[in-house]
């Protein structure tokens, strides 16, 4: 599995760096819709190509199913799945890796930023090639 590169450090230490300042100045308890939007805002204000609620498919022996999974953010061509619960579900993890598969992207974070200490409900996923 090929390491992350520079480029791709900078970007997560950069979202790493927007998902605390939104957490600092948001506070816990908000909906997770609300982080959202404040970590697409502040992404953009340092310069990042930011898309928000992005459909993508899954495809079936070769052919796309009905209905879609919708990727939060996807930063720089970077998938950012934002969270606000309790505690972070197996699932969560299952469902960003689909969404590294559905987009072709490599690597991703989860955030839940209901977390405390937030550093405990951020984790970097990694797509394995192959």
């Amino acid at each position: 599995m090929q390491e992350p590169d520079e480029t791709t450090d900078g970007l997560l230490a950069d979202v790493v760096d927007a998902v605390a300042k939104v957490r600092t100045v948001l506070g816990v308890g908000l909906l997770e819709s609300l982080y959202q939007e404040a970590l697409r805002r502040e992404l953009v204000k340092r310069g990042h190509v930011v898309r928000t609620n992005i459909r993508v498919h899954v495809d079936y022996d070769g052919e796309p199913l009905d209905g879609y999974y919708t990727v939060d953010l996807l930063v720089d061509g970077m998938v950012v799945e934002a969270k606000a619960c309790e505690r972070l579900h197996p699932t969560a993890f299952a469902q960003t890796l689909t969404y590294l598969r559905a987009t072709n992207t490599r690597i991703g974070l989860l955030v839940n930023f209901h977390a405390v200490p937030l550093r405990t409900g951020i984790h970097r996923m990694i797509r394995r090639q192959g």
